[in-house]
């Protein structure tokens, strides 16, 4: 998982046990000899994000960028006043019985290509259960092959069900909206009945004057665009508004989709997306899985009504009151003293959750230390050290509590006296928190192991605090209404 954290040019790692001392490449840990050594800071070179190619990679794409709009507004008006029955059936068992040409027909079974460690896994077993998204003749679902506009038509107007589901008689060759689309098969929906629907309801205005652009590869960014105004046309007040000063990802990279980027973002519609940081193409061509996924975070969205130190849950728990897949993984664990359950949600997006356990022992060696993240139907356990990340340019430093030196499963953006001080340059920042971050180390330290319990009090006046499964992160800040509650909740899990 990439992030804010990890995307900058120094970090520091604290050594718990000199026995964990990063290789090299920082990417596993070499052995090597136990002792009561504390405190070394190894600086890890990173690479940062602002580099000329990750501009020049959008801007270079920015020139060639489809763009949503001019349809025949005569024709859209037309399919607009007819009769709403003649629009609406209130379910997909019609869209699911048709025969579909150039779409692959649909499959619940699970598809050989898409085993349970696929990122998309539980979207796409999800869509295709609905009917929305199938399977080849061979029976694999092909999550990295393209998805054409014409399929993603389809797709859109089967998510949206049961507000949205065409009809044969939805289209109309005498008077329809785009003039590049086949002359209409009465013996099925696809393409033009759906692509119909989708302009009637709003969702798509087109590529360019009368043109749809059917066999043409849908971009990521159209796709958030037509999934925003989807929910924006037929469910209006189910997505909820970014606040102004909230800013994308991807920032205002397009007059005509980033806009709605923010909005799908904001409601966690991109959440699960693999790589989606800066350097992520909105102009790039969607995949299946990335589509199965879009579609889903659409589908499945609830919106958050929980507030402040309600979105985080911490629960004290034994042996006898966990799961029983979790409990035979801790059985062997020796000292285990107690397991503390967090179920952390968006605080936009009620569907989306993370469930962890954080393990204590009475045994201060880091060797055993875990996180317990909820992986499908069973958890992973995995082992975890802190680390110091040190943002000199943004004058931030945070403490995180990782499973390894890549993913970061829980951070805390820590607040005075880790904040810029008056003229602060950042190499005079960054020399500062080398001498402030030794400190906490040495005096928050003991056999090797920094102990969290003992600088819950630094914690929790964090400016921010994150929690991540590897796929999701939440994260929460002290000046939004939910985040002073929670980022002391989860301060208080140690």
């Amino acid at each position: 998982m990439k992030h804010e954290v990890a995307s900058h040019s120094a970090t520091y790692m604290v050594e718990e046990n000199p026995g964990l001392r990063t290789s090299g490449n920082e990417g596993q840990a070499s052995s090597g000899q136990n002792s009561t050594f504390f405190g070394e800071l190894r600086k890890k070179a990173t690479v940062p994000l602002a580099v000329a190619g990750v501009a020049t990679g959008l801007l270079g794409a920015k020139m060639f960028a489809p763009v949503e709009r001019d349809i025949n507004q005569e024709a859209l008006n037309s399919l607009k006043n007819r009769p709403a029955s003649e629009l609406v059936l209130g379910s997909v068992e019609a869209a699911k019985a048709e025969g579909v040409i150039g779409e692959p027909a649909f499959k619940s079974a699970s598809f050989p290509d898409v085993s349970d460690s696929n990122p998309y896994y539980e979207a796409i077993t999800g869509m295709a259960d609905a009917g929305i998204i199938g399977g080849f003749d061979d029976g694999t679902f092909g999550p990295d092959k393209l998805v054409t506009r014409q399929q993603f038509a389809k797709m859109i107007v089967g998510a949206m069900s049961p507000t949205v589901v065409a009809t044969e008689d939805s289209w109309q060759d005498s008077n329809k909206p785009f003039n590049d689309l086949v002359t209409d098969d009465p013996n099925s929906l696809y393409p033009n009945d759906y692509v119909a629907v989708a302009a009637a309801n709003g969702i798509t205005q087109g590529k360019s004057p009368g043109k749809y652009a059917p066999y043409d590869n849908i971009t990521r960014a159209q796709v958030d665009t037509m999934m925003v105004r989807a929910a924006k046309n037929l469910k209006q007040g189910l997505l909820t508004e970014p606040p102004a000063d909230y800013q994308s990802t991807l920032g205002d990279f397009s007059p005509d989709h980033a806009g709605f980027l923010r909005w799908a973002e904001y409601n966690g519609l991109l959440t699960g997306l693999e790589n989606y940081d800066p350097s992520w193409n909105p102009f790039q061509s969607a995949t299946r899985g990335e589509v199965a996924q879009m579609l889903w975070n659409l589908k499945t969205y609830e919106k958050q009504t929980k507030q402040g130190a309600d979105l985080v849950g911490v629960e004290n728990l034994s042996l006898e009151n966990i799961p029983v897949e979790l409990a035979a993984q801790l059985k062997d664990i020796p000292n285990l003293s107690g397991i503390t359950k967090i179920v952390a949600e968006d605080p936009v997006n009620a569907a989306k959750k993370i469930t962890a356990f954080v393990i204590k022992t009475n045994d201060r060696d880091i060797d055993n230390k875990y996180f317990a993240l909820k992986d499908g139907d069973n958890y992973a356990l995995k082992k975890y050290f802190p680390k110091f990340t040190l943002l000199p340019n943004l004058f931030r430093t945070y403490l995180t509590f990782s499973y390894n030196p890549q993913d970061d499963f829980m951070g805390f953006r820590l607040g005075y006296p880790y904040d810029k001080q008056g003229t602060e340059e950042p190499w005079m920042y960054q020399q500062r928190m080398d001498q402030v971050t030794t400190n906490m180390v040495e005096d928050h330290g003991q056999n090797g192991t920094i102990l969290a319990g003992e600088i819950k009090d630094v914690l929790a006046g964090s400016s921010q605090a994150y929690l991540s499964d590897g796929k999701t992160m939440f994260s929460y800040k002290i000046d939004q209404p939910y985040g002073v509650e929670v980022i002391k909740k989860l301060a208080n899990s140690f």
